[in-house]
C-alpha cells in the first residue's frame, strides 16, 4: 500500500498479440522519449513535405523584402545600425516581422 499523497506507479507495458509492446501510456510503438524522424513528426502534427515548403517559401520571402527594405532605406530613417538589423532579420520566422515593427523610423 502506498502512503497517502504518493503518486500511484505507472503500469508495466502489455504485450499485444503480435509481440509488440505498449509504453507506459498504452501507446503502440515509440516512447516519447525516442528520437523522431521529420516524416514522423509531420504524420503526427499532420504537416506535410509540402505544407513544410510552402511555409519555408514564405518566411524566405518575408525575410528576403526585409533584407529589401533594409537596402533600399537611408539610414537616417532607420532606428540603430543597419547591421543589428540584418541580424535580426536573421532570427528564424520572427525576426522580419521584429524589423517591420521596430527598425523604421516613422
Amino acid at each position: 500500500m502506498a502512503p497517502a499523497g504518493a503518486l500511484p506507479l505507472s503500469p508495466r507495458p502489455q504485450p499485444l498479440h503480435n509481440g509488440t509492446r505498449t509504453n507506459a501510456r498504452g501507446h503502440e510503438g515509440m516512447d516519447s522519449m525516442t528520437i523522431k524522424t521529420p516524416s514522423q513528426v509531420a504524420r503526427k502534427t499532420g504537416t506535410g513535405i509540402v505544407g513544410g515548403l510552402v511555409g519555408g517559401v514564405i518566411r524566405a520571402a518575408w525575410a528576403g523584402l526585409a533584407f529589401w527594405d533594409l537596402y533600399l532605406r537611408p539610414d537616417n530613417k532607420i532606428n540603430g545600425k543597419k547591421p543589428l538589423w540584418a541580424f535580426v532579420i536573421l532570427l528564424g520566422g520572427i525576426g522580419p516581422l521584429i524589423y517591420f515593427f521596430f527598425a523604421p523610423k516613422r
